[in-house]
């Protein structure tokens, strides 16, 4: 049996982690919901969570980018719904729904709405167990802000 070294670990760690995009290690419950920076105004919303008819999940995703520069801005938005076990491992998820849109880009002076409605079907999930629906909504500018806002929603699937 050949055993790695510590270093040889983190190296490979090292590796994997800087070929993924920033982006997927950013935690939009960290940034703003909404507000101007760098020229840029930017409102993310999440609502309307609910668990419906004893068989699916639903969140309801909303952006604004508003272009205050004198520049063309490109973007992209992340509509994120996961269900996942309420237990002290709540993290592992069960059913996922999650989509990123873009890049789109917004002209200097022009506003910019996107909704988007996003399910995910309980079928497969076993009932008469506790459940947390965790959903996001962000707005990331390349190579500039971004915002995300965060919900979560607990239920019990009947």
């Amino acid at each position: 049996m050949r055993v790695l070294s510590l270093t040889t670990i983190l190296a490979l760690l090292g590796l994997v982690l800087f070929g993924l995009d920033v982006s997927v290690w950013a935690d939009p419950c960290d940034d703003p919901s909404s507000g101007v920076q760098e020229g840029i105004l930017g409102v993310v919303e999440v609502y309307n969570l609910g668990y419906h008819m004893n068989s699916y999940t639903q969140s309801s995703h909303r952006v604004t980018i508003e272009n205050r520069t004198d520049r063309d801005v490109e973007y992209k938005y992340e509509c994120n719904h996961n269900v996942v076990i309420d237990d002290a491992n709540d993290n592992i998820v069960v059913v996922s729904a999650t989509r990123e849109f873009g890049p789109h880009t917004v002209d200097p002076g022009v506003t910019k709405w996107h909704f988007q409605t996003r399910t995910a079907s309980l079928h497969n999930v076993l009932r008469d167990r506790d459940y947390i629906l965790k959903t996001y909504t962000a707005l990331r500018v390349t190579g500039g802000p971004s915002w995300g806002i965060c919900r979560e929603y607990g239920f019990r699937h009947r």
